[in-house]
């Protein structure tokens, strides 16, 4: 008969907290001008071994803002407990690999209510198992939009990303043309273990200024 030995970790690795998170606007050009509603992507990525992430806070760079305009549809609470969220409350897509599991987790990204004045963003997680990623949304000091996941479950995630539509669906519109130079967001990642991961300059990544970039260096 066979046994399965699992080993624990040195405790200093089982303290690490070193997880990275980049923020792209995709969409070419054309997406990266004032007024445009470009498409939206953050990418986060933890080595294995670490600890795992509890909670993550996004502020968003002034030149990034909420078109209010765009709130339509939202997937109420009864339609969300009984899984019948309609198609117009889907504004992006997720993402999520964990070595626990085979495949990845796939899900849409619906606005949901919420008890405050605008609508979370409910990422709904499918595959080996079902999960779903609550976000809050609000306007921080300076007029800057930040989301909080909160109550992240407590397993390993080596990458997470999520995609938020551009175009007629996009939530997110410029003040300010992105190629004319470098925008910065703010990001604080909790890991289970109560260590925090600041980030107070975090580039926001707009591919398509790439080649003309004196002025974003």
């Amino acid at each position: 008969m066979q046994y399965l030995v699992l080993t624990r970790a040195p405790a200093e690795k089982l303290q690490k907290f070193r997880p990275k998170l980049a923020t792209k606007v995709l969409g070419g050009r054309k997406a990266a001008r004032r007024a445009q509603n470009p498409k939206f992507r953050a990418i986060l990525t933890q080595p294995k071994g670490n600890a795992n992430i509890r909670q993550t806070t996004v502020t968003l760079p002034k030149a990034l803002i909420l078109d209010q305009a765009h709130i339509k549809t939202i997937c109420t609470r009864p339609d969300l407990a009984a899984g019948k969220c309609p198609k117009a409350s889907v504004y992006g897509h997720a993402a999520a690999t964990s070595p626990l599991l085979g495949k990845q987790l796939r899900g849409p990204v619906y606005l949901v209510p919420s008890t405050h004045v605008l609508p979370d963003l409910l990422v709904d997680l499918r595959g080996q198992v079902n999960v779903r990623l609550r976000g809050s949304v609000d306007s921080v000091k300076g007029g800057r939009l930040r989301n909080v996941f909160y109550g992240v479950p407590d397993v390993p995630v080596t990458k997470f990303v999520l995609t938020m539509d551009g175009g007629k669906r996009g939530l997110l519109t410029n003040t300010k043309p992105l190629c004319a130079r470098k925008f910065f967001s703010k990001a604080t990642l909790t890991g289970q273990n109560g260590k925090r991961a600041r980030n107070k300059r975090m580039l926001l990544q707009v591919p398509a200024c790439g080649g003309k970039g004196k002025k974003r260096g």
